[in-house]
């Protein structure tokens, strides 16, 4: 008897729970802070990760350089964490790892935005910087990866995401 109680008030709680997480609209604390970027000129760096390689090694020093030589915000955006995460923290305002549920939100702020641009770092980050392109901000895209082994629908989105591509 008492663990058919236990039971029913288990699954009351994970009911109440599972409610609680579907009314809070996915990733809205995270997008909350960047909100005060709205009215203002912001740069926008997306990373695919923050793993110590190439490309994210490359993006890294690029905006260490801009830094130096520009006074405006500048957010990070990655798809994935990674070991210099705390490098790219420090070089920017905000820094925000971009989970794929996050992405509904992510393009209510991009809309947000008065005025944006856009340097994203890879073929893998296409899909975030798509979300800035459809909102009217001017995205580079940095590839670096041998498109020839992408698909043509991934380099298709890939070239619509940007307004220009670096290889």
């Amino acid at each position: 008897l008492f663990a058919r109680h236990l039971w029913a008030f288990v699954r009351l709680l994970t009911d109440q729970i599972q409610s609680a997480l579907l009314r809070r609209p996915k990733g809205s604390s995270e997008f909350q802070a960047l909100q005060r970027y709205a009215k203002s000129p912001v740069t926008l760096a997306i990373t695919h990760d923050c793993s110590r390689t190439g490309a994210p090694l490359i993006m890294l020093e690029i905006l260490k350089e801009w830094r130096q030589s520009h006074r405006g915000s500048l957010v990070v955006l990655a798809v994935n964490g990674g070991e210099i995460e705390s490098e790219f923290r420090a070089v920017c305002d905000d820094f925000l790892v971009v989970r794929p549920e996050m992405e509904a939100e992510l393009a209510h702020f991009a809309a947000s935005l008065s005025e944006a641009r856009v340097l994203a770092n890879s073929f893998v980050s296409r899909d975030l910087a798509a979300i800035f392109k459809s909102a009217g901000h001017p995205v580079t895209l940095l590839v670096h990866e041998f498109t020839r082994h992408e698909s043509r629908a991934a380099m298709k989105t890939a070239a619509e995401a940007a307004d220009r591509i670096i290889l």
